[in-house]
């Protein structure tokens, strides 16, 4: 930072209080002039040049100016705030930490230091919509609770519950019924002896339409832990919590799952539920994946091929075809008296009946087997006469 001496008391105690990009280039404008050079000198056409080298090259007295404000400021702090804000996407401040940077090499999405992929879209790292911390692109979603936010170690956590329930144990989500004697109202208010918890509140007995379970006074058509009768409590399910609708006991999902039987999917990933329930990726002759509720064609079984580009109706193509002979549309030629073939993904002729392919270098069966005495039945096979019908013929006399 800047010297003392040569910097206003202002200045000296703006920077003490506030040591930041924004403090810097307003109460010290000499450093915050030098910054800017700084930047100019590593972003100028790609190339890294030096300071020293531009101020060098200027024709007029600024540069000495700019050299006398070197020995007031932190070489550290301007090489950070010309490093951050060379490094800051186009169009935007070395502190626009969201939204994506660039293109890969691949053209594949690059985020920001603070954000995470989550689709083809860059979102904070930290965020309730799209699960807490760097690895997370699920909603938060605890039992019970009535809202969630993000703890600083990147972890979904409680921000209040649903009535009726409580965050009173170190267990994620609002684990805890507070209409018990133990928990009467809220975590850890306990009732007297012989008292019950009603709605709440410690009394000394239940009001009409409620049965005293253990001291707590519940409506059996509605508790989930005394559903239908006392003790009775409702299994919760992965990505679900157990509930009780008219005495017997259910499943209801956590947000952004859907109940698809009697589990909770996220019919935004399942293959067996991709968009909704029951809808199976499944793609003829391919691999397939569920991306955002859509099935997504990841590979082509082994000889087979998506030789039509439309993904919904899977690798159709047989790469053992004459029109895709190992590869989407190389097709094979027949050639004359021949018709075309494909053997393990390599192009061949099949000669017509009386012709053969004895000259490799033509394509098709060129020679007549019946006729050619050079040729004869097969290919190579001399007559030393004449050849006819496939069979040498003549003798001594020829």
């Amino acid at each position: 930072m800047c010297d003392a001496p040569r910097a206003s008391r202002a200045e000296a105690a703006c920077w003490a209080e506030d040591p930041s990009v924004a403090c810097f280039e307003r109460c010290l404008p000499v450093c915050a002039t030098l910054r800017q050079f700084e930047v100019l000198s590593r972003t100028s056409k790609g190339n890294d040049v030096p300071l020293g080298g531009i101020l060098l090259g200027m024709r007029s007295r600024l540069w000495l100016v700019l050299l006398g404000a070197v020995a007031a400021c932190s070489v550290n702090s301007l090489d950070e705030l010309a490093g951050g804000a060379a490094g800051a996407p186009s169009g935007g401040s070395a502190g626009d930490s969201g939204a994506a940077l660039d293109a890969g090499p691949e053209g594949g999405l690059v985020c920001g230091a603070e954000t995470k992929q989550c689709g083809n879209e860059c979102v904070p790292k930290n965020s309730v919509a799209h699960g807490c911390g760097a690895a997370s692109c699920q909603p938060c979603s605890l039992p019970h609770a009535q809202q969630t936010n993000c703890h600083a170690e990147g972890e979904c956590a409680v921000a209040s519950c649903e009535p009726g329930w409580g965050d009173c144990t170190a267990e994620p989500g609002c684990e805890t019924q507070v209409n018990t004697v133990a928990h009467c109202g809220s975590c850890d208010n306990a009732c007297g002896q012989n008292q019950v918890c009603a709605t709440g509140q410690c009394a000394t007995s239940c009001p009409s339409g409620t049965t005293n379970c253990s001291g707590a006074c519940v409506e059996l058509a509605a508790d989930s832990q005394n559903c239908g009768t006392c003790g009775n409590g409702c299994p919760s399910a992965p990505n679900g919590v157990g509930v009780c609708v008219n005495g017997q006991c259910d499943i209801q999902c956590n947000p952004a799952y859907t109940r698809c039987g009697a589990s909770c999917i996220d019919t935004k990933s399942n293959t067996s539920h991709c968009g909704g329930c029951g809808n199976k990726c499944a793609l003829a002759n391919a691999n397939a994946t569920c991306s955002d509720g859509s099935c997504v064609l990841v590979s082509c079984s082994l000889g087979w091929g998506n030789c039509d580009a439309n993904s919904a109706n899977g690798c159709e193509a047989s790469l053992s075809s004459t029109m895709h002979c190992g590869a989407c549309n190389s097709a094979c030629q027949a050639g004359v008296n021949a018709s075309a073939t494909c053997t393990s993904g390599k192009c061949g002729v099949l000669c017509n009946p009386g012709f053969g392919n004895c000259d490799a270098s033509k394509l098709g069966c060129e020679t007549n087997l019946a006729s050619d005495p050079s040729n004869c039945g097969t290919c190579g096979t001399v007559c030393p006469c004449v050849c006819s019908g496939g069979v040498c013929s003549g003798g001594k006399a020829c």
